[in-house]
């Protein structure tokens, strides 16, 4: 993420969550992806399917390659559920960091401090929260282009963007330096949908 010139004012949590709401998906789509997931131990790499419903859920099911493994991971407001709950947490990023792969803000947990940098036609909004850490997102207009996360100063993640002439996101890479991962995604093709089944948003166990 480019570094911002000038400095960060206070801001309101309603200006940020007004920021937020203008990158929330505005219809169903499918999306098929490639993925690849190392932690500098293990790396894999398989496909899967992400199905996105406004306004705040969305399902997503990756498979390793060769049919080594599947799961899934549901997200619908702030209820999360994944299936099988260890294999999606090391190859999944949080939350957050999903939806932000995907180009929409959502709020980090616990943020509680809202900070605007405001760089000709780039636009810097700053998170924190008790726990001393902070993120950072940049935008050019109402679209999301990076996000940085820090923990007591310190860099602890990264999310970069790369869009079509469209201004849809193409891949999304996720860096993770607490754990030493890194989680990179292709949309291969998207459609729009009609109404989701009921059972999608449900696991099978």
């Amino acid at each position: 993420m480019a570094t911002p010139s000038g400095a960060f004012a206070p801001a309101s949590r309603e200006a940020f969550e007004a920021a937020a709401a203008r990158t929330a998906p505005g219809r169903r789509e499918l999306l098929r992806i490639r993925w690849r997931s190392d932690d500098g131990r293990i790396s894999v790499s398989g496909s899967g399917a992400v199905r996105v419903a406004p306004p705040d859920s969305v399902r997503v099911d990756v498979a390793i390659r060769l049919g080594v493994a599947r799961g899934t991971l549901i997200v619908a407001g702030d209820s999360v559920r994944a299936e099988p709950e260890e294999m999606v947490g090391q190859l999944l990023p949080d939350r957050f960091a999903l939806w932000a792969a995907l180009g929409v803000i959502r709020m980090p947990d616990g943020g509680n401090g809202f900070e605007l940098l405001e760089d000709g036609a780039r636009r810097f909004w700053r998170v924190a929260d008790a726990a001393g850490r902070s993120t950072t997102f940049e935008m050019r207009g109402d679209t999301l282009v990076g996000v940085t996360r820090e923990r007591s100063g310190r860099p602890a993640g990264q999310l970069r963007l790369f869009r079509g002439s469209d201004g849809a996101v193409l891949r999304a890479q996720v860096t993770d330096y607490e754990r030493r991962a890194r989680f990179e995604v292709d949309i291969a093709s998207r459609q729009p949908s009609e109404a989701f089944p009921s059972e999608v948003w449900r696991l099978r166990s």
